[in-house]
């Protein structure tokens, strides 16, 4: 029998620009074959091309396939369905299946509606789709754009092309590495809001580097 439908997907949303793993939260048979798990990504326009004959001589969803392949898509006009499918794994915490978003158009993406669907051995898929957000966010302002290492900073980033999502998470690249901090969207400014908490710990630790290196320098 096959399995239950896939109940949500975890980040519900990914940028165009691919890499971003998602996690389709579903029950997956022990016996099942790993090589076989596949997910499709489904991409069906919001509209037509608005007349019948040009309709007819769209590209069909081999040809729009066969583009997407060899990396001409955004040469072909916007008609017809969009399959990609890409390779999965299974979730080590059971949880479902794990698989990578693929690139999507910067320029076309908008135009379509995104639905994901789990298919267990290569063929068939389950029947329940999951909608699934695509977008490009563009950075438009941070305020503020500087603050004390030993306090809190709580931050505002203005952008274009924000959606709501499931999860809301902005990562802070420092010299030394990388944090993910919680984050919540405001629909009234069209903004993300989070908090960089103090790196007091951060500052200890140099300090102490400091120290020891002059110590070391004493003892020569």
């Amino acid at each position: 029998k096959y399995p239950q439908p896939a109940s949500h997907v975890v980040p519900n949303a990914a940028p165009c620009d691919p890499g971003t793993e998602i996690l389709i939260h579903m029950q997956i048979p022990p016996e099942i074959p790993a090589h076989d798990l596949t997910v499709k990504f489904h991409c069906e326009p919001t509209s037509t091309l608005g007349n019948a004959e040009d309709d007819g001589d769209a590209p069909t969803v081999e040809d729009l396939q066969g583009a997407y392949h060899d990396g001409n898509l955004e040469d072909l006009p916007v008609a017809g369905p969009l399959e990609m499918l890409v390779a999965a794994t299974v979730d080590p915490g059971g949880n479902g299946v794990r698989c990578s978003v693929p690139p999507f158009n910067k320029k076309t993406f908008h135009l379509y509606n995104v639905t994901t669907q789990v298919s267990l051995d290569g063929q068939r898929y389950t029947a329940k789709a999951l909608p699934f957000l695509i977008y490009n966010v563009n950075v438009v302002q941070v305020v503020p754009n500087l603050g004390p290492l030993d306090q809190k900073t709580k931050v505002e980033v203005v952008a274009e092309g924000l959606v709501k999502t499931s999860v809301q998470k902005a990562r802070i690249d420092f010299p030394w590495e990388q944090r993910e901090v919680p984050a919540t969207y405001d629909h009234t400014t069209h903004s993300i809001r989070f908090t960089i908490r103090g790196l007091e710990d951060k500052i200890h630790a140099l300090q102490a580097e400091r120290d020891a290196a002059a110590a070391a320098l004493r003892a020569a």
